[in-house]
């Protein structure tokens, strides 16, 4: 593993030391977020899905606006605004909070806001790794700043969990009861590690990028032409696309409903099943930074990654204890975690510079476009069927989507396809 990151690259351990501490805040949030909307609607799984679904609707909407704004200005300038406003909002909703003023409404808006500023703040820090890293370097650029991610995920909700009950037990809050004031600390420490984030941005020096003049439609329309005709990056976006319809939605409305109504958990055992997952994604990117796969493997290990986190929903589902839980969140953190850090780096390294922010904004929304649907009509079975029956379907369809997958040779050797050659025509 190169340390030359490290030692030498004074831009690159800023921005990953203030993105780790950043994330560290996102994920009191995180923690706070769906347990004070159960709280607010009296553990209605369907409220607290279309909450998480106000958040993730932005980040699949705009985020293809977000990497058209990256390229049209600067990925540094668009991170940095983004965070200034972020802090803003987090700050007013605490405050609402606090003094207990925050209706299901309320919530709903605050989540919109909060899931558009991430939709800008997610390719704009991708996009500035290439302009900081040597390319032999970029491998190792994703796994740090991806790991560094998932250790916040690890710490993040372990010390948002434990900040909730020790607010909760030195103001004499029994645990099975929410706490405003306890809520509000969460959202407070999240506006602070992002201000603290900003500040260090501040010493960030880069050279200036000269701002792209073309209509946004072109834009746009450029980023997706080049997806379309890399015939490798369109099939893989495709899998995506459905994959992550019945992952991602499904597990972020299902963990917290499993966690408080199934295994009669409180905050602090659900901010520990869920740094279980960060625990299993970052044993997953360091594989993904060490083990060095030709091309030609890196599709057939992928599909197997994805049957192996499927297996992981499955058990999931049908977890009786909290050690199973836990257990089945490693399971599927690890392969994720792999994928995360080999799946990005193929396509930052497929991708003409000028494009990054446009091919990284079609990347995060075919991962999460589907997400608020995903999520509400979770929610919404949840209503009618246990959740372990839905997250059991749920990965029974990606188990089954893995092995078809893996019956084709194509997709077994889809890193190998070549790269499209640019510059091309769009009309």
């Amino acid at each position: 593993m190169s340390m030359r990151l490290i030692k030498d690259n004074r831009n690159f351990q800023i921005h990953w030391v203030s993105s780790l501490i950043a994330q560290m805040g996102n994920f009191f949030t995180v923690v706070a977020m769906p347990w004070l909307a159960l709280s607010i609607s009296n553990n209605d799984p369907v409220s607290m899905a279309t909450v998480l679904a106000a958040a993730s609707l932005p980040q699949a909407v705009f985020l293809l606006f977000g990497g058209l704004i990256v390229d049209r200005f600067s990925p540094f300038g668009v991170l940095f605004s983004s965070r200034i406003i972020f802090v803003l909002v987090v700050m007013s909703l605490a405050v609402l909070v606090y003094f207990n003023q925050v209706s299901l409404y309320l919530l709903h808006i605050y989540s919109f806001l909060l899931g558009t500023l991430t939709a800008l703040s997610i390719p704009a820090a991708q996009s500035m790794l290439p302009g900081m890293t040597h390319p032999d370097d970029l491998g190792h650029a994703n796994g740090y700043m991806m790991g560094s991610i998932q250790v916040a995920q690890i710490l993040g909700p372990l010390a948002a969990g434990w900040v909730i009950w020790m607010a909760k037990y030195y103001r004499g809050i029994p645990e099975s009861h929410t706490d405003s004031v306890a809520i509000a600390i969460a959202f407070f420490i999240d506006a602070l590690g992002v201000l603290i984030a900003v500040i260090l941005m501040s010493f960030i020096r880069l050279n200036t990028i000269l701002a792209n003049k073309d209509g946004i439609f072109h834009m746009l329309k450029e980023g997706f032409v080049f997806c379309w005709r890399d015939k490798g990056v369109a099939v893989v976006l495709g899998y995506l696309f459905v994959l992550s319809f019945f992952l991602h939605g499904t597990l972020m409305a299902g963990l917290p409903v499993v966690a408080k109504l199934q295994l009669g958990l409180d905050e602090r055992g659900y901010s520990v099943l869920y740094a279980m997952l960060g625990i299993g994604t970052v044993l997953g990117i360091v594989l993904g930074m060490l083990i060095k796969l030709p091309s030609v493997k890196l599709g057939l290990l992928v599909i197997c990654c994805d049957i192996t986190g499927a297996w992981g929903l499955i058990f999931l589902s049908t977890a009786t204890s909290y050690m199973y839980a836990a257990v089945a969140l490693v399971v599927i953190g690890i392969p994720n975690g792999f994928v995360m850090v080999s799946g990005t780096t193929w396509f930052q390294k497929r991708t003409p510079a000028h494009l990054m922010g446009r091919v990284i904004s079609i990347l995060m929304f075919s991962i999460l476009g589907l997400v608020p649907v995903s999520l509400v009509i979770t929610g919404w079975l949840m209503t009618s069927y246990p959740a372990t029956a839905v997250l059991q379907i749920a990965g029974l369809t990606i188990l089954l989507l893995g092995l078809v997958s893996l019956s084709i040779p194509g997709m077994r050797r889809i890193g190998a396809t070549p790269v499209v050659k640019y510059p091309f025509e769009v009309t």
